[in-house]
């Protein structure tokens, strides 16, 4: 998703993310709850664009103010934390030959994929991408993480120009 969190004194202390992956968003991508989270104590900005453009933002503000960033795909821990899906999908369901990731930073799939690998090496573990947001493809084939300049697509949690070093090498 969009949301990146940026931590003052190891609580979240702002939320960086575009409008359509704000929590509690309408159809029309239109932020309905910035308020609730300001009234928290969570500062919101609220970025036009796509994943990459709330996570530049964010970087931006974590130079400038000295804020420790949580990145939310490209972090061995979140990667971890996604394993547990994998983990619950070869608990509830035990014969299982074939599971399939959507694919935008590559975390989810990453640590879904490790998780089951490790435990059901059989089990095939297929990522799908949208036409207009293909980037772990496009970086699979160039060998390397690559950024494509644009990304289309409604589906806005995998909406990644580029996905993460330590996603792609896994």
């Amino acid at each position: 998703s969009g949301i990146r969190g940026i931590s003052r004194s190891g609580q979240i202390g702002y939320l960086v993310t575009t409008h359509a992956d704000c929590p509690g968003h309408d159809s029309t991508g239109t932020c309905k709850s910035p308020h609730l989270l300001r009234r928290n104590g969570v500062g919101v900005v609220l970025v036009p664009g796509v994943y990459d453009d709330a996570y530049a933002k964010a970087v931006e503000l974590t130079e400038q103010n000295g804020y420790t960033f949580a990145h939310p795909f490209n972090d061995e821990r979140v990667i971890a934390g996604q394993g547990t899906i994998g983990l619950e999908i070869l608990e509830q369901l035990n014969d299982v030959d074939t599971v399939v990731v959507p694919i935008g930073g590559g975390g989810l799939i990453s640590g879904v994929a490790y998780a089951i690998k490790s435990i059901k090496p059989e089990c095939k573990v297929i990522g799908v991408q949208a036409a207009g947001a293909a980037s772990m493809y496009v970086s699979r084939k160039n060998g390397a993480p690559t950024e494509l300049s644009s990304v289309s697509t409604i589906a806005d949690g995998i909406a990644v120009k580029k996905p993460g070093d330590l996603t792609f090498e896994l």
